[in-house]
């Protein structure tokens, strides 16, 4: 494996690991090229693919607990809803 290569992968590692959304989605973005260029091994293309599914499911999980918190701050916002009186 190329030095080039392997440096990527370790940074692309972390970002699979804990980095922020932008991250873990640059990491995804450059993998995909990486893939697109056909210069990889089959090993090399599989620890890629491993790799690009890793962060996939990690902007994934990021998206739903940002999800999640939009929902609650709307949530707060929202005027109380009052009984109506009875007629």
């Amino acid at each position: 494996m190329s030095t080039d290569l392997a440096t990527s992968i370790a940074t692309w590692q972390t970002a699979s690991a804990d980095g922020s959304f932008e991250e873990s989605m640059a990491a995804l973005e450059a993998i995909v090229a990486v893939l697109d260029s056909g210069d990889l091994t089959l090993d090399q293309s599989l620890d890629c693919f491993e790799l690009g599914a890793r962060l996939s499911n990690r902007c994934q999980r990021l998206l739903e607990q940002a999800e999640l918190r939009v929902e609650m701050v709307q949530r707060t916002l929202e005027p109380e809803a009052s009984p109506e009186p009875p007629f």
